[in-house]
């Protein structure tokens, strides 16, 4: 079924999306990562990547983490 962390999921591809300009396609996703400059970035779109779902950050974790840096 759906839950939360597949949505979380999601949001990290799509932020991988809008930070390179390109489709992460998976076997792509680490060296995209990799080439995101600003290191808050890329750790948050990889802690959302995070294969084991229950160590992904919440929403509200990302919401709270995008505030604090703007």
């Amino acid at each position: 079924g759906h839950s939360p962390s597949m949505d979380v999921f999601s949001y990290g591809v799509l932020l991988l999306e809008m930070i390179t300009r390109r489709i992460p396609l998976p076997e792509e996703r680490v060296g995209l990562i990799d080439g995101i400059r600003r290191a808050s970035s890329r750790s948050l779109v990889e802690r959302c990547l995070i294969v084991e779902y229950r160590h992904r950050p919440t929403m509200n974790d990302i919401i709270t983490e995008l505030n604090d840096t703007v």
